[in-house]
């Protein structure tokens, strides 16, 4: 199987989210997030995965190598949060630390949920940020980023 640029294939995604129904028994989703969410993903991105749980995550993050035959090895990077708070973030919504102040669209893709989650989390789980103050730090922190790429 080889990972398409900006395309997460079927066999993937079913992987992804069978080993989580494993990990994580209280599991009512699984989105899609990051680069690949924004459809510009490539054979160097990483795979960002949000699970949306029942009560509390066994883990809040974890990561997995995800070998591909014919593309290489991809690390999967997935972060965790209730269900609960995924409902309650429409009313308070905060800008997002990484987007260095700027007002973004947090792309996200719904891979795979429940009736009950499906219904939670609405016909897109993407959601725009407000922009904020920039931080130095931030700034500086992703110069380091790009310097060492």
């Amino acid at each position: 199987m080889r990972l398409a640029r900006r395309t997460i294939p079927a066999e993937l995604r079913q992987l992804i989210v069978a080993r989580l129904r494993e990990a994580e028994p209280g599991l009512q989703a699984v989105l899609l997030c990051g680069s690949f969410a924004r459809k510009t993903g490539d054979r160097f991105s990483d795979i960002d995965i949000l699970a949306i749980v029942e009560g509390g995550p066994v883990r809040s993050e974890r990561t997995w190598p995800v070998p591909i035959s014919g593309a290489g090895t991809f690390h999967v990077s997935i972060g965790a949060e209730t269900l609960a708070s995924f409902e309650d973030e429409g009313e308070d919504v905060e800008s997002a630390s990484w987007a260095l102040g700027f007002a973004v669209l947090d792309s996200m893709t719904l891979l795979w949920s429940t009736p009950l989650a499906r219904r939670v989390i609405g016909p897109s789980p993407s959601e725009r940020l407000p922009g904020a103050p920039p931080q130095l730090e931030d700034f500086a922190e992703l110069f380091m980023k790009v310097r060492r790429a």
